[in-house]
Order: structure tokens, then C-alpha cells, then sequence
């Protein structure tokens, strides 16, 4: 009986010991997926290219580049306690939203947005003398609304840091995700293949705020995916 005891109490203080080590392990992954992905991004390109000035073995420079890369693209996936946010992802969603990225932005299109998105944000942070305008420190005065009418899923985006999607990128730390969903959470019929598969194809989008029409353009509808 005394032997039992001890094991079942070997046992409980293991899991504890385990369960503070991924609470440890957690918190460390929250605090950095709650940085700014340039700031990470330019940490490792700074140890990368110390690493190569100092002459260290070849494959610790294109190590370091590699993380800096692909660390904010992981990071996006975490989901962080602050405000309750839970992305909600499974391990093979995180996945396929890190390759897919990956794959993204080795196209010449990728390539190309990515410096226009790394020049807007550098220009934002210029001109507001690096205070873009927030919530806090700026009333707008256009009235926006959401540009959807009837009930939509926000998946990814927010007003804070832990729940924007893009923070790092000025122009789309607002920015929301929104997808029409059924009683079950799923955002399409069948195995959605089929634009007409998805609940929100078809719904009208409406102007988010008053204004004049300057310019309409109109082209062919997305694969889905």
C-alpha cells in the first residue's frame, strides 16, 4: 500500500514538474509571438551577419538567416492568453499556413509585396515620428462600419497586439479576416472545392463608410483553396 502511495506520488510531482516546464516553455512562446516580427526578423539578420563577419562555420550565418525568417511566420500561428485570444489551429493548420507562406514568399510576386509592405511600414513609422496613430492616441473622425450585413466569423484579426494578425505591418494592424460559418463552424458544403461551396461566396460587401466611387474594376472569380 506505502509503495503504491509513493509511486502515484512520483508520478503527480512528474506531471507537475512537466506541466511547469510547458507553462515555462508557453510563456517564453507568448512573449515572443507578442514582438514585432521586424524587430525578430532583424535580430537574427544582425546575429547572421556578425556571425559571417567574425568568421564563424558556414552553416551558422544561413542558420540564423533561415529563423529569422521562418520564426515570425511560426509565431503567427501561436495564440496568446492576453484578452483570451485562442487561434483555435490545429498542428497541421499551422503547417499549412507556414508553407504556404514560405512558398509565397519565394515568388517573384511575394518578393515584390513584401519590400512594398517593408517601405509603407518604414515610411508610417517616419512620418508619425515612430508612434503610428492607435485607438488611444487617435480619434478618427470617419465613421466606419463593418462592410458585411449579416453575421460573420472574425478568424484572424483585432484591436491589440495579441489578436492583430499583422501588427509588424502598419497599414494592416486593424486588418480582419472574416468568413461565414454554419452551426457546426465550418465555412463551406462538402469538401469545398467549389466557390459555391463556401457560405460567403455571393453575400454582398458593402462600403465601410460614406463616400464616391472613383473606380470599378471587375475580374474573374478565385480558385478556392
Amino acid at each position: 500500500m506505502s509503495e503504491n502511495l509513493n509511486a502515484s506520488a512520483d508520478r503527480s510531482a512528474s506531471a507537475e514538474e512537466t506541466d511547469s516546464e510547458l507553462s515555462a516553455f508557453r510563456q517564453v512562446v507568448e512573449w515572443l509571438a507578442n514582438r514585432n516580427s521586424f524587430a525578430i526578423v532583424g535580430v537574427f539578420l544582425a546575429l547572421g551577419l556578425t556571425a559571417d563577419h567574425f568568421g564563424v562555420p558556414e552553416p551558422a550565418d544561413n542558420i540564423l538567416y533561415l529563423i529569422g525568417g521562418v520564426l515570425p511566420l511560426v509565431l503567427a500561428t501561436v495564440s496568446t492568453t492576453e484578452d483570451g485570444y485562442d487561434h483555435g489551429l490545429s498542428n497541421w493548420a499551422r503547417a499549412k499556413i507556414i508553407v504556404s507562406q514560405l512558398v509565397f514568399m519565394i515568388t517573384p510576386w511575394g518578393l515584390f509585396t513584401q519590400l512594398l509592405q517593408s517601405g509603407g511600414t518604414a515610411v508610417a513609422y517616419i512620418r508619425h515620428r515612430g508612434r503610428p496613430p492607435n485607438r488611444t492616441r487617435k480619434t478618427p473622425t470617419t465613421k466606419f462600419s463593418v462592410p458585411v450585413e449579416r453575421e460573420w466569423t472574425v478568424t484572424n484579426g483585432g484591436i491589440t497586439k495579441s489578436t492583430s494578425h499583422s501588427w509588424g505591418l502598419v497599414s494592416q494592424r486593424y486588418a480582419y479576416d472574416l468568413v461565414v460559418t454554419d452551426d457546426d463552424g465550418d465555412t463551406h458544403e462538402g469538401n469545398g472545392q467549389r466557390l459555391e461551396d463556401y457560405y460567403a461566396f455571393g453575400e454582398p460587401v458593402t462600403a465601410p463608410a460614406d463616400g464616391t466611387i472613383v473606380a470599378v474594376e471587375d475580374g474573374p472569380d478565385r480558385v478556392a483553396y
